[in-house]
């Protein structure tokens, strides 16, 4: 068929930055961390550390992951009109210590 190779992603490895350039017939999700915090008026903000400067808030958690998943499609649409490479996923671990 020979078209395959422009549907199949090149990830390069976990950690590696989306090249939009070579994904022009792809469509894919990703998955990043968010994190979700009441602060001290009780708004909810929501951050993408992976994407700097990507955050959002809302009346509730709900409103809050809603309202950051939209900022972070538009984050990432401007990486890729900038023709900038997409940040790969932040890993992540929970760490259980004596408190």
């Amino acid at each position: 068929m020979g078209q395959s190779d422009n549907l199949t992603p090149d990830v390069g490895g976990a950690n590696a930055a989306v090249d939009f350039s070579k994904r022009r017939f792809q469509v894919s999700c990703m998955e990043y961390r968010v994190v979700i915090e009441p602060d001290e008026n009780g708004v909810f903000v929501a951050v993408c550390p992976a994407l700097l400067g990507c955050i959002a808030h809302g009346k509730t958690h709900a409103e809050a992951l809603a309202n950051i998943k939209d900022a972070m499609t538009r984050c990432l649409a401007s990486l890729k009109e900038h023709n900038q490479p997409a940040p790969p996923p932040m890993s992540e671990k929970t760490v259980e210590i004596r408190a």
